[in-house]
């Protein structure tokens, strides 16, 4: 699908025939909160008019966006990605909204919050990735990663701390639980991730 920007604050996306179409609506942040009230709409176009079939809140920061590839086909559904973020020179602040589209309706997945920062001496970047894999089930597996990469800079910065340049990779496979009728992950690695970045902040 093509993500079409239609107005400040609105993209929309076609799915299938056209007969079905997705918006995300940006509408504003109460006062004193970074994070904007954003909605997820799926709308029915077979109609005279418009009819709207489910909405959830995606918005967890200032700027909110559909992801490329917007959609991963899970064969009994398709998982949505959107973004959330607010930066400033030396931190980037990312949350990455997984939401399930199934039988017209929206269903919440996970939400994976990665945090980028850098120094005099080096910068760190946290960059989410996804890989759908068949399953036994009606319902691909997810397979999620951050990796994080540590470049240390070259430059003097007195006495400031200068890690190793490395790597690392976080990993969680969502897998369909037919019981719960929703997808599960594997463990709580995100989680435990989301905690650490906070002590960075």
């Amino acid at each position: 699908p093509v993500t079409t920007t239609l107005d400040t604050g609105i993209s929309a996306v076609p799915l299938g025939d056209g007969k079905r179409m997705m918006l995300l609506f940006e509408l504003g942040s109460p006062e004193g909160d970074v994070a904007k009230f954003t909605v997820l709409a799926l709308y029915d176009l077979e109609a005279k008019a418009p009819r709207l079939l489910d909405a959830a809140n995606v918005g967890f920061s200032k700027s909110n966006f559909f992801l490329t590839p917007v959609i991963l086909p899970l064969g009994g559904g398709d998982l949505v990605l959107t973004l959330s973020l607010h930066f400033n020179s030396s931190q980037a602040y990312q949350t990455t909204v997984l939401t399930m589209l199934r039988d017209d309706r929206l269903v919440h997945v996970d939400d994976i919050f990665t945090f980028d920062d850098k120094f005099c001496a080096f910068e760190r970047a946290q960059l989410v990735a996804f890989d759908i894999v068949p399953s036994a089930t009606p319902f691909a597996n997810i397979e999620a990663s951050v990796t994080e990469t540590t470049t240390p800079t070259g430059q003097p910065c007195g006495d400031e701390k200068v890690p190793e340049a490395g790597e690392r990779t976080i990993a969680v496979t969502y897998e369909w639980d037919a019981a719960a009728g929703r997808y599960v992950p594997d463990s709580d690695a995100f989680e435990r991730l989301a905690k650490e970045n906070e002590e960075r902040f």
